[in-house]
């Protein structure tokens, strides 16, 4: 099997007999451009190449695009956390996590960093 971590969700049922098969598919329309899929995967190569700046500027399109970018959201406050901004970073990283039900384990540890910076024993 595979097993990936992150946001993805699906049914989650226990297998109680049998063999279960999770299929993935992904389509490409061709008259439908995802443009925050786009600008969050743009906003990530700002950030790998130290664009800070221009990282969030995508983050922040995103956003307005889709509130509920949370991959937007958690890259948005890993930037904050590096730049030592733990007050904008929890409030990212924990709109990320009210989102996802508290269920990304990426999320957490972050919200963990930012928590530990601060000097808070939540």
């Amino acid at each position: 099997g595979t097993f990936r971590p992150g946001s993805v969700r699906h049914g989650g049922h226990r297998v109680t007999a049998g063999s279960r098969y999770i299929l993935g598919a992904f389509l490409l329309l061709e008259d439908h451009i995802e443009h925050v899929r786009r600008l969050k995967n743009r906003g990530a190569e700002l950030r790998t190449s130290g664009d800070l700046k221009g990282a969030v500027n995508h983050f922040e399109w995103a956003l307005a695009l889709n509130p509920r970018c949370t991959t937007c959201l958690k890259d948005w406050a890993e930037i904050l956390l590096s730049q030592k901004n733990f007050v904008e970073a929890e409030a990212k990283i924990r709109a990320a996590l009210e989102l996802l039900e508290g269920q990304d384990s990426d999320a957490l540890f972050t919200l963990g960093l930012i928590l530990s910076e601060q000097g808070k024993d939540e």
